[in-house]
């Protein structure tokens, strides 16, 4: 049984898409990743990312990734689970 959390926070992230804030946050059990609804900031679609296709966004504030350890996520040769994807029919 899936259960979707409505955020009530701000939380930017870093996705394959570009940085995105996370609007819903989707859990469908233990054996699952989390999955998270994002609005990309530049272009305004909205997808859906797991786990490991997203990483918390800069914040130097609170000292979140000051020093840049790790490259940012690559996007995968296929794209994303979107329920956008999966409403509209490719021709």
């Amino acid at each position: 049984m899936s259960t979707i959390h409505e955020l009530s926070q701000v939380l930017w992230v870093d996705s394959p898409k570009g940085l995105g804030l996370v609007k819903f946050m989707i859990c469908d059990g233990v054996d699952s990743d989390i999955l998270w609804v994002t609005a990309i900031q530049d272009t305004g679609e909205c997808w859906t990312f797991s786990n490991e296709d997203i990483r918390f966004a800069k914040n130097i504030t609170i000292g979140r990734r000051v020093d840049e350890a790790r490259p940012l996520p690559k996007a995968k040769s296929r794209p994303p689970n979107s329920m956008g994807r999966l409403l509209r029919e490719d021709k």
